[in-house]
């Protein structure tokens, strides 16, 4: 069915023929690339909250990474800047002639960012344990190494995630106790064929009992990586299938952990050994809390502050930083979490009737938000006592910005005028956030588009026109256009 554009100024009544928006809207509307696909636009005045465009503002759209922002903020509200996740370590029983007669526990409050690379103060935390306990004059342990991952319901996925994804980096489950993110390397060997099976050469960390099943070949040189691992959490059988670009011999890719608080306790293990500290009993995760007797702390971890893991979650859009924070929202629970990130929005005065919580980094496609709504999320922030920490937190597009930012706001008349967070996925994409414009002052923006088969460069250059026209048109107002098919 044709496409017809109605292009209304609710506020003089009279059709916007004249403006460089209207045009471009019109041109979206024919585009063949948008034919099939749902695209939402809304941009809102900052200080006002008058509507200025609005196509299909009001339609609930699979939003994917944008809803980190939501998550961030409530946790942010919830525990403050200066929270510090607590991870400790503690023993049970009695030191006789150098042998610890019990366990070693490590107990968790669901730190994200446990032994993470990304934050000097967490390197060399094992090793650092170790010497805690060689100093109490320990040399042999009895007992086990107990990962107590309690704090968390012992899910670490939410059960909407596709199976394509929880095997893989980015579909890493929120733990109670998390290592390193949660995910391991495996490095392949290639052929010089495309097409050939690939070689795994190494795993890193190495993961006590994992069976890993390598269906993965050669793929075309230049054709990324194409490689998906397959196993759900808790389960030691994996595969990985598909391509690994060729043109190198060798290529890594990221799986996730099937149990993070147990290979927390696996590699623990290996610090005491590194130190002389022979265990008999092995490494476990426990799951629900259990009494444990004669319990004693030897040493306690902090985590740098919230806010720190908040800007690198807005940077890097690491999911399990805000499963984490979901998690850490209902107590340990996803479903009480999202109840609760369901009661933020509405406490701040969002329109919740299009809005749809099913995890809390958007990797679930049961996620729902409308544009309008979460502008008006970006609009009533403004006015909690946090907003300016939170809002500083974002992606400052610059001179020096990289990331999927950049693709967005490609043009230095956007320098110090755009903060922002994109969310991109196979066939959805989206961004919001702030722009200043040059003649009506700050707005708050949001762009969804699901089905979305095209390119995500071409989708990315048609928004960088649109947010152009946004930063310079000074004609629109109140503009609205509706699409019938």
């Amino acid at each position: 069915m044709k496409l017809y554009c109605v292009l209304l100024i609710l506020l003089t009544g009279h059709f916007l023929e004249s403006s460089q928006l209207s045009s471009f809207l019109k041109e979206i509307e024919q585009d063949q690339d948008f034919r099939s696909s749902s695209l939402g636009i809304c941009v809102m005045k900052e200080s006002t909250g008058e509507i200025i465009l609005d196509h299909n503002a009001s339609k609930s759209l699979v939003p994917r990474s944008i809803i980190k922002l939501v998550t961030t903020a409530a946790i942010l509200k919830e525990l403050g800047k200066d929270y510090r996740f607590k991870t400790t370590l503690s023993m049970s029983g009695e030191i006789k002639e150098h042998t610890l007669y019990g366990d070693i526990v490590i107990k968790g409050s669901g730190d994200p960012s446990l032994c993470s690379s990304r934050f000097a103060s967490q390197n060399g935390l094992l090793k650092s344990w170790a010497k805690e306990v060689k100093k109490l004059g320990i040399s042999e342990i009895t007992g086990s190494i107990i990962a107590d991952a309690s704090c968390f319901e012992k899910s670490l996925t939410p059960p909407s995630w596709q199976y394509e994804d929880i095997g893989n980096y980015y579909g890493v489950g929120a733990s109670g106790l998390n290592f390193n993110e949660n995910f391991y390397q495996v490095t392949f060997e290639l052929g010089k064929e495309v097409g050939a099976l690939t070689k795994i050469l190494a795993l890193s960390p190495a993961i006590e009992g994992l069976n890993l099943v390598n269906e993965v070949t050669a793929g075309k040189k230049g054709s990324g990586d194409q490689a998906y691992v397959f196993g759900n959490e808790f389960n030691y059988n994996q595969t990985i299938r598909g391509t690994v670009p060729s043109g190198k011999p060798t290529f890594m890719i990221k799986a996730a952990v099937p149990d993070p608080a147990k290979l927390l306790a696996e590699q623990f293990n290996h610090a005491l050994v590194s130190e002389g500290i022979t265990t008999k009993s092995g490494s476990i995760s426990i799951y629900k809390e259990r009494e444990m007797k004669n319990l004693s702390n030897i040493t306690e971890k902090s985590s740098d502050t919230l806010l720190d893991l908040i800007e690198k979650t807005h940077k890097l859009s690491i999911n399990v930083y805000t499963e984490c924070f979901v998690k850490k929202l209902g107590n340990g629970s996803l479903d009480i979490g999202l109840l609760k990130l369901k009661s933020y929005c509405s406490s701040l005065g969002m329109d919740i009737a299009g809005v749809r919580f099913a995890d809390g980094s958007g990797l679930s496609l049961n996620n729902l938000v409308t544009p309008q709504a979460m502008c008006e999320f970006l609009r009533n922030i403004k006015k909690e006592p946090y907003f300016g920490i939170w809002k500083g937190s974002l992606t400052e597009y610059t001179k020096d910005t990289k990331g999927s930012i950049l693709s967005y706001f490609n043009s230095p008349q956007f320098y110090g005028k755009v903060f922002a967070k994109t969310g991109t996925a196979k066939n959805e994409k989206s961004v919001m956030g702030y722009l200043d414009t040059e003649n009506h002052g700050r707005v708050v923006f949001c762009v969804i588009c699901n089905h979305y088969l095209s390119s995500l460069s071409s989708f990315r250059e048609k928004m960088r026109s649109l947010f152009s026209l946004v930063l310079t048109d000074s004609s629109f107002s109140n503009l609205s256009v509706t699409s019938s098919r």
